[in-house]
């Protein structure tokens, strides 16, 4: 059973990511062990839910024991026990935890290899070692990990654009992230075509999120009327579509953490106002954040900062509905 993908929007702005599984098979190297199967089966559904609520400290011994049982049950050939590993990976991914994550997505990659190489969820691994990789600086093994998992998704579903505009998004997103945006742009612009093909109206949540990333592209590479324009509201059935704007509203968020800074900035001397453009939803939560204005070397950090952001929810007539606004960061070098 798949479950809810979840955001790593401290590490990577807009993607998310991976799935936690749960499942039970008959051992293969042994004879059947009814209680053991149980035990691991209740242990599986413990940390789906406790991963599902963001209890991800909660969800490591089970994740761990789940394997450990499974481990003893069945082969490197059996989707159950790669189903333990792949849940202790993204326990891992979770409390980012990557030097520990980082194996453990060796091992699922390795048998999936060997054993499964065609199977669809052994595109979920690949993206989750390279968020990994992305964490962790290794700029050259993400790009190859996400172009793997993007050329995977392609093979096994040449007809199904919806599955391969998720897949194309990640690798767009990645570079966004690092700011070669003219490798970026193509992409954007292959997702965002596919999202205005399956919804010409324009109010669907799929289109909004393709039409903002690519708009915050052209923000970064200071195309300004270009983003204009493709932020331009559509006018549709769905009130969602046109969020209220709030302008500036710092003053209204309940929480409003500090960016960190960053090395790399700090090193570089880097300072001054970075400007953020975000979308809260109905419950305060920011739903998408792009930095439009200030010191490159800061945006990132800046973004990640307003993720992670909550603010008052706003009615309209009584409503709760959609804000558009901007957040801003002042950073000084000391």
């Amino acid at each position: 059973m798949r479950t809810i993908r979840f955001c790593l929007a401290i590490v990577f702005i807009l993607v998310p990511l991976l799935s936690l599984q749960s499942q039970t098979e008959t051992p293969s190297k042994a004879p059947p062990n009814n209680s053991k199967i149980n035990d691991a089966s209740k242990l599986a559904a413990e940390v789906f839910e406790l991963y599902k609520q963001g209890k991800y400290k909660e969800a490591l011994p089970p994740a761990k024991r789940c394997l450990q049982i499974r481990e003893g049950l069945f082969t490197p050939a059996d989707e159950a026990l790669r189903t333990a590993v792949n849940n202790l990976a993204e326990v891992y991914l979770a409390l980012r935890k990557y030097d520990d994550a980082e194996p453990v997505f060796r091992r699922l990659i390795k048998s999936y290899e060997e054993f499964a190489p065609t199977d669809v969820r052994f595109i979920k691994v690949l993206q989750g070692l390279a968020l990994v990789k992305f964490a962790t600086g290794q700029h050259s093994q993400t790009n190859m990990l996400y172009r793997r998992a993007l050329e995977m998704t392609e093979k096994a579903y040449p007809s199904d654009e919806i599955r391969e505009a998720a897949s194309i998004s990640y690798l767009a997103d990645y570079y966004m992230a690092v700011g070669e945006f003219k490798k970026a742009e193509p992409l954007y612009q292959r997702m965002f075509a596919i999202r205005e093909k399956q919804n010409p109206s324009g109010d669907s949540e799929e289109y909004r999120q393709a039409r903002d990333r690519y708009a915050c592209l052209l923000h970064k590479a200071g195309r300004e009327e270009e983003a204009r324009a493709l932020e331009k509201p559509q006018r549709g059935p769905d009130t969602k579509a046109t969020p209220v704007s709030g302008w500036v509203i710092n003053g209204k968020a309940v929480a409003l953490p500090k960016p960190s800074y960053p090395e790399e900035a700090r090193a570089a001397r880097a300072q001054g106002t970075v400007v953020v453009k975000i979308v809260i939803d109905e419950n305060g939560k920011v739903i998408y954040a792009c930095a439009v204005r200030g010191q490159s070397l800061l945006m990132r950090a800046s973004e990640a900062a307003a993720y992670r952001a909550v603010f008052t929810p706003t009615k309209l007539n009584g409503q709760p509905v959609r804000v558009t606004g901007v957040v801003s960061y002042n950073f000084v070098h000391q």
